[in-house]
């Protein structure tokens, strides 16, 4: 029974904060998760002083058993807890760990990771870049590969001999809701709708695949216009139109050794798999957002440097 009981002792407490939501992990050694808890709270647009206040009241009792607390996610960005610095990439776990900060006794930090891009500027993410880590430290087999991270701003991650290497931002999460609400005002949010058609969400996946993003989404005023599109489909296929197009912008990048890996909540990730298939694409490997933020988070932390 003792031998079990520290098996599975706390060892970190992880805390993914982004953008929308905060995330928050007690693990062990093993990367097991014993608990979790989560709340509605953006990283982002906190009163300076607050970030700590929110973190005790979440993850306080745990922080009272004297384990260190590593986050990722927009705490790091600059209108965030405390802005730490990009990582150049390519970066691993070691990288990332390099670069950790300790804004407050006990907690720290991971950076985001930024890369060049053949235009002379730079595409950046913060969250993602532990994902991955984590990702890969549940396959350990893919050194190579194409990871896919669907959310508000998803990226399109390559990864070589263990590192990010270069990956590529597309605003389709941004640019769905923006466009959501547009069309509530159009139609009246308060309209009653039948079920959308289960081909509408297919139809705009091969539209937005094959035609240029600025015509494609004409369509949709176009269809409402003519009566073509049923405004039960319009939100399911403005949802293939966008995932569509993202995936035709990075064709390219599935033709690696093995399928891609698909890193995202299981409602989103089944919509790329779906979309995937539409288009004839080898089936990417989905895995739970939430199970690779937790690893990373731990890879991050056993990389630490020797002090």
């Amino acid at each position: 029974m003792a031998a079990s009981s520290e098996v599975h002792a706390p060892l970190l407490i992880g805390v993914d904060w982004g953008g929308s939501n905060l995330r928050a992990y007690l693990l062990d050694a093993g990367g097991t998760v014993l608990e979790r808890r989560a709340a509605p709270l953006a990283a982002t647009g906190i009163p300076d002083g607050r970030h700590m206040q929110i973190s005790e009241d979440i993850i306080g009792d745990w922080r009272a058993r004297n384990l260190p607390v590593l986050v990722c996610g927009m705490a790091g960005a600059r209108n965030g807890w405390h802005e730490v610095p990009y990582a150049q990439g390519p970066a691993n776990a070691a990288t990332l760990a390099a670069g950790l900060v300790e804004p407050v006794a006990g907690i720290w930090v991971v950076p985001g990771v930024r890369c060049a891009r053949d235009d002379g500027g730079a595409d950046v993410m913060r969250g993602e870049e532990t994902q991955v880590i984590g990702a890969l430290a549940l396959d350990p087999s893919r050194v190579d590969a194409c990871v896919i991270c669907p959310g508000t701003h998803s990226k399109w991650v390559d990864v070589h001999g263990g590192a990010i290497a270069c990956f590529r931002s597309y605003v389709t999460g941004e640019l769905f809701a923006i466009i959501s609400e547009a069309w509530r005002r159009v139609m009246g949010a308060h309209t009653a709708q039948p079920e959308a058609d289960a081909g509408a969400f297919r139809r705009g996946v091969r539209i937005g695949a094959s035609t240029p993003l600025a015509n494609a989404l004409f369509t949709l005023r176009a269809g409402y216009a003519t009566r073509t599109l049923p405004q039960a489909d319009m939100h399911e296929y403005l949802s293939g139109l966008l995932i569509g197009s993202e995936i035709a912008a990075c064709r390219d990048a599935t033709d690696g050794p093995g399928p891609s890996l698909l890193i995202g909540a299981p409602e989103l990730a089944a919509r790329y798999v779906e979309a995937f298939a539409t288009l004839d694409l080898p089936t990417p490997r989905a895995l739970d957002a939430q199970a690779c933020v937790a690893r990373g988070l731990l890879q991050v932390w056993n990389a630490r440097p020797s002090p």
